[in-house]
């Protein structure tokens, strides 16, 4: 269950990506603010701290730490490829509470960025 669960939010915050608004500037991979097309985990964090751990440490350096909610910035491959990164550790790791939580925080992020631009917006109904 939890696993459709995560699949089925995976895919909506793809969807969601993949439309936001106009007025969110576009950037091509190499000019991306967030980078996720080149995402990898950090060797020694995975050494030294386990898979769960270098994934998150990566998303905090790609993200920033997640101490806030805050409107995408970017619209491109460079953020929307965060779907595979999520998709591919939480099928690595489905009980990770930490990748649970970023997926929950950069949707949220993505319906701020909807509601921030709502008079631009093609689909912001949809959440």
């Amino acid at each position: 269950m939890v696993e459709n669960h995560y699949k089925h939010n995976i895919a909506l915050l793809h969807v969601y990506l993949q439309n936001l608004p106009d007025a969110v500037p576009f950037h091509q991979p190499n000019d991306s603010l967030y980078g996720f097309h080149s995402f990898a985990p950090d060797k020694t964090w995975l050494r030294e701290e386990g898979l769960e751990m270098a994934v998150n440490q990566q998303l905090e350096v790609k993200w920033g730490p997640r101490t806030e909610i805050a409107p995408i910035r970017e619209r491109g491959h460079g953020i929307e490829a965060v779907v595979d990164v999520l998709a591919q550790y939480l099928g690595a790791l489905p009980d990770s509470v930490l990748l649970h939580k970023w997926l929950e925080d950069i949707t949220a992020s993505t319906k701020l960025t909807y509601l921030r631009e709502a008079g631009h917006c093609r689909a912001w109904h949809f959440l």
